[in-house]
């Protein structure tokens, strides 16, 4: 029993020892990391500002495979993240301020911490491209455990920094270092064309572009043949799409015409009669036209519109004239009302 009493004093004076150290510990912290990163400003701040990016680099999601995150909003002031993990930690965060390539700033609340953190980051133009600062500060108050957390934390939480740091430079330096433009999206009235065209379905999308070169030929040679002028750009006709490979995909391609024509076995006369449309123009290879389609449908659903037809990409730069195939020139069309 008196051995047990002792133990009891020395754990007291140890717990008070501890409790007076506390109390000449910092009670707020601060600590950064910066790496320079070969890449645009606004390609850094795309990934920073955005919650929605955040798994692609961050560091305790890829320590957690099982993280389960939750994303809120827009990017911008007023997004929020909420993330629970068994091994990392479970909090949230929100974004309170942003200048838009150049710094974001966001709350976060730890689960069982009373008083939030501050995380910045800070986008540097330099020479070698962006220079990224990355920031964390808060206050502890009074609660002596949180001190000491803060205390053997420190050096954690640098190297987690200097993890996400590497990993945002990884990330940011495989993408192009040019910005993609803006896909801009009107609502006009088409005045309809009159076309000859041919008819496909496939279960591969891979032959379509062999396909479609191989029928322009075949739609040129029977205009020579009945003497007949093209009267606009081509175009191909999208009548039933899948991405899901081995589902059919309907498409035709056609050459516009002035007046109805007389077809063959395998040329037929075809129009698209006068409608609304929902429209945008695609720059660069034809490969990479799917952004344009996307961005269509995007815009239909944020403006309630309906889709009432089959929608067609119109092809106004010959590729045989024009080797840059940044200069081509693609206009997208979805018939909406």
């Amino acid at each position: 029993m008196k051995a047990l009493k002792w133990i009891g004093i020395v754990l007291i004076l140890l717990i008070a020892i501890l409790f007076v150290i506390s109390l000449f510990l910092p009670s707020d912290y601060y600590t950064e990391k910066s790496i320079v990163i070969d890449a645009p400003a606004w390609s850094v701040y795309e990934e920073v500002a955005d919650y929605n990016n955040w798994p692609k680099w961050d560091p305790w999601n890829a320590a957690d495979t099982n993280m389960v995150s939750t994303v809120e909003g827009e990017m911008g002031v007023g997004q929020t993240r909420s993330w629970t993990s068994e091994t990392q930690g479970s909090g949230s965060m929100e974004t309170l301020e942003m200048a838009e390539n150049e710094m974001s700033k966001g709350k976060l609340l730890f689960v069982d911490m009373d008083k939030p953190a501050f995380n910045k980051f800070v986008l540097e133009e330099v020479e070698e491209g962006t220079k990224t600062t990355w920031s964390i500060e808060g206050e502890i108050g009074f609660n002596p455990i949180g001190r000491y957390w803060v205390l053997l934390s420190r050096g954690k939480m640098k190297k987690s920094f200097e993890t996400g740091l590497n990993n945002l430079k990884a990330l940011c330096e495989a993408k192009p270092k040019e910005k993609a433009p803006e896909i801009i999206v009107e609502v006009k009235e088409f005045p309809g064309v009159k076309y000859i065209g041919i008819k496909h379905t496939v279960t591969d999308m891979m032959t379509i572009g062999t396909i479609m070169e191989q029928d322009f030929q075949v739609l040129t040679a029977f205009m020579g043949v009945n003497k007949i002028e093209m009267a606009g750009p081509p175009f191909t006709r999208y009548l039933q799409w899948s991405e899901t490979g081995g589902d059919t995909i309907i498409f035709e391609v056609c050459a516009p015409v002035k007046d109805e024509v007389k077809g063959d076995d395998h040329v037929y006369f075809g129009e698209i009669m006068p409608c609304k449309v929902a429209a945008t123009m695609h720059f660069g290879k034809y490969e990479e036209v799917g952004s344009a389609y996307y961005a269509i449908e995007d815009y239909i659903k944020a403006n309630a519109l309906e889709m009432s037809g089959a929608p067609w990409e119109s092809y106004l730069t010959d590729p045989h004239s024009e080797a840059d195939t940044s200069k081509w020139m693609t206009e997208v069309y979805y018939p909406v009302k």
